[in-house]
């Protein structure tokens, strides 16, 4: 191994380390807070509850799993549920503190609300944030044996059995879609048993109101975050004056009738008698109240906005108080963005080691005849050359333009051409849209090669002294070099993995930023992620094929790849740049009925920037353009999908 490669391997290890640690050290609390992973079957939770009810006098019932379920409990072993639980020092049996169980958005886990869960738990409340039923950890089959709340139902009446958790005072919160079956939850808990969950915070997504029961909210503290800058709200409910409009004063009425006001005051706790004044950090003295928020947040912004985060704060602040043995910390005192930066180099020290793990790999000997001579830089044609690079302008700027033109259409029509179905079973939630949209992309940028590479026949006659260069004969290797190069893709890809389990099991922690992440999945989902690649696999194919062929005598290789990435990213970015800036500034999208999509396009831009690098540090050492296609797609779209919600049915995830 080279000195260098030792060095970047090292240096990049460090980082990733660092990178955990920190992100462990701020969830933590630097100790002060107990962090654990549980996967529980609904059989095992059913006895947990009971065990507790006789050993610490509790006097919580089981409401999910019985014989009277739609699907018979005798299976009910086999559906487990996965939760992260944090508990804060001085939450004991003697001194029971308030339990918050938080629920994310659709396709999202429950990493997701790490701003949240961390913020909550340093005030001194225990948390619990779970995946919902068929979405990261959590069996899709967990959610008929809790009467269709996604599991929610059965980690509420779990954490309320806890020795360490007031029963009287558990609250619950949601983003988008995980509102809706932490509704379903309490409107059967709360109407049907004699557990009670005393506030519920619905976080941004306020479509599913319609489903509260009619007694659901007696005696409980209600809360609500409308988001100003919401990509579906803005467009469905007014979001970004909904504390102006009727929908907004007719919510406050719900609890104080006498309501007149133009316009609900923000933060302002209502109740039958009237607006309430609580201090900072102060239990509000009633059982049933309002309060409304309207940050200035996008849809998924909500989680990862101060201003979001200030309001779960004040929220709970508001419903449970401080927690005894706790000091108040105020909302704008957020120590998450520190979690949040960890988070993020940690990701960036993972990407780095894709180059030196590479190197390694190739220098064994099992992989060691892949490793090829680079090719004679001056063999290579010009950049000078205007029969190199207009053609080469016109293809990347053309693709360019048709991804971002492209992607509205194609991925509504994606939910016709590409359902879920047992074979392709992610959510109807935009996941298989996406997956067509790339598929489409594919056939796009190989009819784009052949035709360039047709003009530049033309172009350079028939005296051209080797060029053009056929762009697939870089894809033109035996049938045993295929298949050692699929070997080590998948070695590589396993090896890059590595990083994510370390943050898991050692860290309790995963890599990301925002919606783009690297966690931990159970290796089932392999199965499924290999079902996507065969989709997926085109697009990367191509994508190495346009860095393969994008190289010059004359312009460096990161130069080169650069203009590969920008053909890759620049005109959906340009359509992200239209679409916020519309928002920001009239606080709707510039395409309005296109919120989910351009939320989800998010994800992709990562790999659109990262893996042409990719393809040219492999292609460099190997010529060969099937390694880089097959790790980037099993290392990208896993990263993108393999946590996603399963079901191949709509009901799980419709409204």
């Amino acid at each position: 191994m080279k000195k260098r490669t030792r060095i970047w391997l090292i240096i990049a290890a460090l980082i990733c380390l660092v990178g955990m640690l920190g992100a462990s050290l701020v969830q933590s609390n630097f100790g002060k807070i107990d962090v654990s992973y549980h996967r529980l079957s609904l059989s095992e939770m059913i006895s947990g509850i009971e065990a507790n009810n006789k050993a610490y006098g509790k006097d919580v019932e089981v409401s999910f799993g019985t014989a009277g379920s739609a699907i018979v409990f005798g299976t009910a072993t086999s559906a487990r549920v996965e939760f992260k639980l944090l508990v804060p020092d001085g939450a004991s049996e003697k001194n029971p503190a308030p339990a918050i169980v938080l629920a994310p958005g659709m396709d999202d886990t429950k990493e997701q609300m790490y701003t949240l869960f961390t913020e909550l738990a340093r005030r001194g409340y225990v948390v619990a944030v779970m995946d919902k039923a068929g979405e990261g950890n959590s069996d899709l089959a967990a959610d008929g044996y809790t009467n269709g709340s996604a599991g929610t139902e059965a980690v509420i009446e779990y954490v309320m059995s806890l020795p360490f958790v007031d029963e009287n005072r558990v609250g619950v919160s949601g983003h988008s879609n995980g509102n809706k079956f932490l509704i379903i939850a309490m409107n059967n808990i709360n109407n049907n048993t004699r557990n009670h969950v005393s506030a519920f915070l619905m976080g941004q997504g306020t479509g599913f109101l319609f489903r509260i029961g009619e007694t659901t909210m007696n005696d409980v503290k209600f809360g609500m975050i409308v988001g100003k800058n919401d990509e579906m709200d803005t467009l469905y409910f007014n979001s970004a004056v909904y504390d102006e409009t009727d929908a907004g004063k007719n919510w406050i009425r719900a609890a104080y009738p006498a309501f007149e006001g133009k316009s609900v005051p923000l933060g302002q706790w209502f109740t039958a008698e009237g607006p309430q004044d609580v201090k900072p950090g102060e239990m509000l003295d009633a059982t049933t109240a309002r309060v409304l928020y309207n940050p200035p947040t996008t849809h998924p912004g909500m989680e990862f906005a101060k201003s979001g985060t200030s309001a779960y704060v004040d929220f709970f602040y508001g419903a449970f108080g401080v927690p005894a043995g706790h000091k108040y910390i105020p909302s704008s005192n957020q120590a998450c963005w520190w979690m949040v930066a960890f988070s993020f180099i940690g990701m960036l020290g993972m990407l780095a080691l894709i180059f030196p793990v590479c190197e390694v790999l190739l220098s064994i000997p099992l992989f060691a005849a892949l490793k090829q001579e680079p090719d004679d830089a001056a063999a290579l044609p010009s950049i000078r050359s205007w029969k190199e690079s207009v053609p080469l302008l016109v293809m990347m700027v053309g693709l360019s333009i048709f991804g971002a033109l492209s992607y509205f259409p194609v991925f509504t029509e994606g939910a016709t051409q590409l359902p879920p179905t047992t074979l392709l079973p992610l959510s109807s939630n935009f996941m298989n849209q996406t997956t067509f949209w790339v598929m489409v992309m594919a056939a796009v940028t190989c009819a784009a090669v052949i035709v360039i590479y047709l003009i530049k026949k033309l172009l350079y006659g028939k005296n051209a002294q080797g060029l053009p260069v056929n762009p697939f004969a870089c894809a033109d290797i035996s049938l045993r070099t295929l298949l050692r190069s699929l070997l080590f893709a998948g070695f590589l890809y396993m090896v890059m993995y590595i990083p994510v389990v370390v943050a898991r099991m050692v860290f309790k922690v995963d890599l990301r930023l925002a919606i783009v992440q690297f966690t931990w999945y159970r290796p089932e989902r392999v199965f499924i992620i290999l079902r996507y690649a065969a989709l997926f696999l085109p697009f990367y194919m191509m994508n190495a094929i346009l860095v393969a062929n994008t190289r010059f005598s004359d312009l460096p290789d990161w130069a080169s790849t650069g203009i590969v990435s920008l053909g890759n990213a620049l005109g959906v970015a340009v359509l992200e740049i239209v679409q916020y800036t519309a928002l920001v500034n009239n606080h709707l999208l510039y395409v309005s009925n296109m919120g989910g999509a351009s939320i989800h396009l998010w994800k992709m831009f990562l790999p659109m920037v990262l893996g042409p690098y990719v393809c040219r540090f492999i292609y460099n050492r190997t010529r060969n353009v099937w390694i880089a296609a097959v790790f980037n797609t099993l290392f990208f779209m896993a990263a993108a999908f393999a946590m996603t919600g399963i079901t191949t049915s709509l009901g799980l995830f419709g409204m």
